[in-house]
């Protein structure tokens, strides 16, 4: 803003190509950042929210047991009778330091009954938004059909493949290329036995958001606004490059300083733009 001003402004001053070029620099450089910044909304939102962490399986795997072990409270009802949890099941805990949303969902089988087919529904909508999937497998049992539906739905999202029960004699066997698709992992969910190594395999397997120098955007007001300023920002560039008047492509940048003024709480950019022209410019010397 101040290179195009200061032509603007003071007639004496003009803005010579190596001043445009400097110009189309910056403003590239700002649309980058713009983006790269806008880029951490989704990610940023979420860790601020809590990582959702979701616990798939077929009925009577021990989800509802491992869910009660991670939060270390009776957050779900555990019984033995296969299809028990029909509805999502949430409970808040932290892991190194993170807040994780842990949810328990309804056991993945050939739906019986309009309740347990809705429960199921929610299911695949809560893996379809998790940052990791714990596929959970029982281990003392043989590997069935079910087992398979459930790791081609957990695997479109990170991955961790829970064995559990694993204080039972052995007898799953992972079918090979299922093996070299997924991390596996043997848990005791009844006995707390390998929950710590859990944890820690979690947390490095969940995406973390792409920050700007340390720094991401979690409120959609930000966001819409860094887009805006972004889109004039493009808008100018474009101008500057096709020779439109110097005004114009002034008035383009001034609207994006605007909207990232706003996004700051600092409306007005006057002040800071003349301090600039005035200690850059050799103007009224």
């Amino acid at each position: 803003m101040a290179l195009l001003e200061v032509g603007l402004d003071f007639s004496n001053e003009d803005v010579d190509e190596v001043c445009r070029q400097q110009i189309l620099d910056e403003i590239h450089q700002a649309i980058e950042s713009g983006r790269q910044l806008s880029d951490t909304f989704e990610g940023s939102r979420r860790r601020q929210d809590g990582l959702l962490v979701v616990l798939a399986g077929r009925p009577n795997v021990g989800k509802s047991t491992l869910l009660n072990a991670l939060l270390g409270e009776e957050k779900a009802i555990v019984t033995p009778i296969p299809g028990t949890t029909r509805d999502l099941v949430e409970g808040r805990t932290t892991w190194a330091g993170e807040t994780v949303r842990v949810l328990d969902t309804a056991g993945l089988r050939a739906a019986r009954g309009p309740v347990e087919k809705e429960g199921i529904r929610r299911t695949r909508k809560s893996i379809a938004n998790a940052d990791l999937v714990l596929a959970i497998l029982d281990a003392s049992r043989d590997w069935q059909e079910e087992d398979e539906q459930v790791m081609e739905l957990a695997l479109s999202r990170p991955c961790l493949t829970v064995l559990n029960k694993s204080d039972l004699p052995r007898r799953l066997e992972v079918p090979g290329p299922w093996r070299k698709k997924c991390s596996c992992l043997k848990v005791s969910a009844l006995h707390g036995a390998g929950l710590s190594l859990l944890r820690k395999r979690a947390m490095k397997m969940i995406p973390r958001p792409n920050l700007v120098e340390g720094v991401g955007i979690t409120r959609q007001r930000h966001r819409d606004c860094l887009l805006r300023a972004v889109e004039r920002a493009e808008k100018a560039r474009g101008m500057l490059v096709e020779r439109h008047l110097d005004e114009c492509v002034a008035a383009e940048i001034r609207e994006s300083v605007n909207f990232l003024g706003e996004m700051l709480g600092e409306r007005d950019p006057g002040e800071d733009l003349l301090d600039k022209i005035f200690s850059e410019f050799c103007i009224g010397k």
